[in-house]
């Protein structure tokens, strides 16, 4: 007989007291004439599962769905930028030459390499592929970090992309694992808002203004729509709070572009970064209100149907 799962100790006393039996048996009939990488993957998921239901992040817990809301577009947040990053060296190879303090030959193809898997995630994710997104994202964060702490790929950058994936990837990989953003409804959303942020800036991208409006489009116009949506999507839940404060978390990797722009610019960039705060506040307590209504108003008419 197969032994007991080691990850079996990480789960709280009260919760391995109540289901421990029940997990130890799955787990010795699910690896019974398993390979040795079977029995590791199931004492992984054990692992995983543990540690969010000590921590409080598994889906029935506010932290757990406040990551579940985050991480789709905190996808979208790591793909977005890659799809333009891409769009812009493609554009930078017509010439006949790149400029000396962007990235050449192997180093750069690399980079390119790791933009195209990010985005591939991102199409994974509004296609309803979670699955195959969060092993993308794993995959093309891990590789373009490692890349940026050999190479220093991010000269236009410097440190506000690798933070910004590193946070986009901490929210995708906290999102429960049974609650999946895969629903119609959820990834019509996704599409809209890639559409809406995606498309402006790889307009001008591609007509060669690269000046304020693109910044403008790069920057602050994620954050704008983020806004919008967060008081929406926050509405419409039942859980409004956690909803709005997980999409307010999927605005983070935005943000941290932000941190590399106002060290550049100073105090205008640091008013444009206090305004998308600002819009993001107002966006979860529209979302709150918005809730609120809705259920004084069912409340009151089932008092009346009665």
């Amino acid at each position: 007989m197969n032994p007991r799962p080691r990850a079996l100790a990480l789960y709280p006393r009260a919760y391995r007291t109540a289901h421990g039996a029940e997990i130890a048996d799955h787990f010795a009939e699910s690896t019974a004439s398993a390979p040795r990488s079977e029995r590791w993957r199931e004492e992984a998921d054990l692992a995983s599962h543990a540690l969010r239901l000590r921590l409080r992040l598994a889906s029935d817990h506010s932290g757990g769905r406040m990551l579940a809301a985050a991480a789709p577009y905190a996808v979208l947040g790591a793909a977005i930028p890659a799809v333009l990053g891409l769009a812009q060296y493609v554009l930078l190879l017509t010439r006949p030459s790149l400029p000396p303090h962007l990235p050449h030959g192997i180093p750069l193809a690399l980079r390119m390499a790791g933009d195209l898997v990010l985005a591939v995630a991102g199409l994974a994710a509004v296609g309803g592929r979670w699955r195959a997104a969060r092993w993308l994202m794993l995959l093309g964060v891990l590789g373009l970090q490692a890349l940026w702490a050999v190479h220093g790929i991010y000269r236009l950058e410097d440190h506000s992309r690798p933070v910004a994936l590193a946070i986009a990837l901490a929210l995708a990989l906290g999102c429960p694992p049974d609650t999946p953003p895969v629903g119609r409804g959820q990834r019509g959303r996704m599409a809209a808002f890639t559409a809406l942020v995606l498309l402006p800036p790889l307009a001008l991208l591609l007509s060669g203004d690269l000046g304020s409006p693109y910044a403008f489009a790069g920057y602050v116009l994620p954050l704008l729509v983020l806004s919008v949506l967060l008081a929406v999507e926050g509405a419409r839940s039942a859980t409004p709070m956690a909803h709005a404060t997980g999409l307010a978390l999927s605005a983070l990797p935005w943000l941290a572009f932000h941190v590399e722009v106002v060290r550049r610019n100073g105090a205008g960039a640091l008013v444009i970064l206090g305004g998308c705060l600002s819009m993001l506040a107002v966006g979860s307590l529209v979302a709150w209100g918005l809730r609120q209504g809705p259920v004084n108003g069912e409340q009151d008419g089932g008092s009346r149907s009665a």
